[in-house]
């Protein structure tokens, strides 16, 4: 009963910050309607046409976020204390809070059928150049601090995870590392507590899906990622802005190491469909590992590959306008004798300013199916799941923001009990 309440004030509480923006969300209609509205200069978080750039250009003002929280490329904010002395050294301070209200509409298997989970993000950059006058220097440093209960186990029971910030309570360092560009910021070496889904297998035109086999395919065995990280070193070549090489090693459990390798190659069609990206990367468990059946193996090993465009731009005056069109494709691939998920297929598209009047909401419409391993007892469940997404995302602040999103899910972990279920999710993220 006490959780009922605290879930029902959970709800009062986003219902309540949401209709106090609601004047001021009008206001922003209007203005729009009268021909000013510029969705960068409004404050609102936008994908910024130059996101083809990123993995060649990250820098102190773009922190990537933990990777099953979908990391997001490039985003625009207004900074609110531009020009302070800290950030004349260098030093910026950024943190975003999450917080999510669930339900299961149907065929979910508990009783309490809501689910309330926040995730508060803090972060610290140190741009070495400006403080200590080392060129090409920076450490970043990231804190976590979860509350709630893991949805997925508790709700619905589905294998890939449909929400991207399920955790169990924690409140521990996150990241920590060190990063040195050389070669004319060519030659990035990264070493530390690193969130490898930042730099392999992201997803850029999936970032603001809730699933988590949107962000990276569930193939990668024993990534190192949410919420869990691990020790680990890289380095990234980028000879050009149309080509990348990067390749790095972690630490695994219970014991051993991880080792990844990825190329990737960028494009531009034309100025309206401008934005296109090729990612293909394996990974390794360079050590014994067992399988199923009780064999073991050396050199347990898969694959995986990403591809986006951008299937159409507003043509626009304005430089930062990133309203349009933007698709992205999944592929994975594992051994099923050491991996509970084997094959991973999907796709789907986010859709910014589909509406004129609101240039900076998003639609988004996804799907993602894995194909589970010889651990799978075909006996007594399916041998696949399918989750089809899609969500609405409302800005209505520039450190305020609202994500209604409605799941389908087919077969969860291969129940032939229940071949549907159905979850629903409203998302709350304010940043500062």
């Amino acid at each position: 009963m006490l959780l009922r309440k605290r879930h029902a004030a959970a709800c009062l509480t986003i219902f309540l910050v949401y209709m106090s923006c609601l004047p001021w969300a009008r206001g922003q209609e209007n203005s729009a309607a009268s021909g000013t509205a510029n969705p960068a200069k409004a404050g609102v978080e936008v994908i910024s046409a130059k996101a083809s750039d990123a993995s060649a250009e990250r820098s102190i003002t773009s922190v990537s976020e933990a990777s099953a929280i979908q990391p997001e490329i490039e985003v625009v904010r207004e900074a609110p204390h531009k020009g302070t002395w800290l950030q004349n050294k260098g030093i910026e301070f950024h943190a975003t809070l999450k917080t999510e209200v669930s339900s299961n509409f149907h065929n979910g298997f508990s009783e309490n059928g809501t689910d309330a989970r926040s995730l508060l993000e803090t972060v610290m950059s140190v741009d070495l150049s400006k403080s200590f006058g080392w060129p090409g220097a920076q450490v970043t440093g990231s804190f976590h601090d979860y509350i709630g209960s893991n949805a997925t186990d508790r709700l619905i029971g589905d294998t890939q995870g449909f929400s991207n910030i399920d955790a169990y309570r924690t409140n521990r360092l996150y990241e920590l590392w060190f990063q040195q560009t050389l070669a004319h910021e060519q030659l990035r070496i990264k070493f530390g507590q690193i969130d490898a889904n930042t730099e392999f297998a992201y997803v850029e035109n999936a970032t603001e899906f809730l699933n988590s086999s949107m962000g990276f395919s569930p193939t990668i065995l024993d990534m190192n990622t949410y919420p869990d990280l691990r020790l680990g070193a890289l380095a990234a070549y980028t000879p050009s802005k149309f080509l990348s090489v990067s390749a790095g090693v972690f630490r695994c459990l219970p014991s051993g190491s991880m080792m990844l390798g990825e190329v990737g190659t960028r494009w531009k069609i034309s100025e309206r469909a401008a934005a296109g990206r090729l990612a293909v990367g394996f990974w390794i468990h360079p050590h014994m590992l067992d399988s199923f059946d009780g064999t073991s193996a050396y050199g347990v090993k898969g694959f995986y590959a990403v591809a986006e465009q951008t299937l159409w731009k507003r043509s626009s005056d304005m430089d930062d306008d990133s309203r349009g069109i933007r698709a992205f494709a999944q592929w994975g691939n594992a051994n099923p004798w050491f991996n509970g998920i084997a094959h991973h297929l999907g796709g789907g598209f986010q859709w910014v300013g589909a509406m004129s009047r609101r240039p900076g909401d998003i639609i988004g419409f996804g799907v993602t199916t894995v194909q589970f391993g010889q651990d799978c007892d075909r006996s007594m469940s399916l041998g696949h799941e399918r989750a089809i997404e899609t969500f609405y995302k409302v800005p209505v602040r520039p450190w305020l923001s609202f994500t209604p999103d409605l799941q389908w899910i087919v077969n969860p972990s291969g129940s032939m009990e229940r071949p549907l279920a159905l979850a629903g999710s409203m998302r709350m993220v304010i940043s500062f």
